[in-house]
């Protein structure tokens, strides 16, 4: 499963303080958020229990056929 504020985590950078060590910042919210609820929306993502979200069977269905469409291209190569 994953949230926003993990997302947040991966996607954020570090901040130049001047003359102060440099710190780890987490990215803004509002385009990682906005991604997941259109992924929920079209059904690859659906809401945890315990917070976050998790794949869809569909969504696992739908990137595993993807994978294989690349798999094969990659092997005609």
């Amino acid at each position: 499963s994953v949230g926003v504020g993990a997302l947040n985590k991966v996607h954020g950078g570090t901040i130049n303080r001047g003359s102060r060590p440099s710190h780890h910042v987490d990215a803004s919210g509002s385009v990682n958020r906005k991604v997941l609820q259109s992924l929920e929306k079209i059904g690859v993502l659906e809401k945890e229990k315990k917070g976050g979200r998790k794949i869809t069977q569909d969504g696992q269905r739908d990137l595993d056929r993807i994978a294989m469409t690349l798999a094969e291209e990659s092997d005609e190569e």
